[in-house]
């Protein structure tokens, strides 16, 4: 998951770079996103 993080990484100094790269890569982070702030609301 080491790449994983290194694309999140990426993604926030440049996201249009990674879009071309991984289209999927923000839509996933997006749902990271999401997931977290579920768990946070749940607990």
């Amino acid at each position: 998951w080491r790449l994983t993080r290194a694309l999140q990484r990426t993604r926030s100094r440049r996201p249009e770079l990674l879009a071309r790269l991984d289209p999927n890569a923000e839509q996933r982070a997006l749902l990271d996103e999401i997931d977290d702030n579920g768990s946070d609301r749940d607990s």
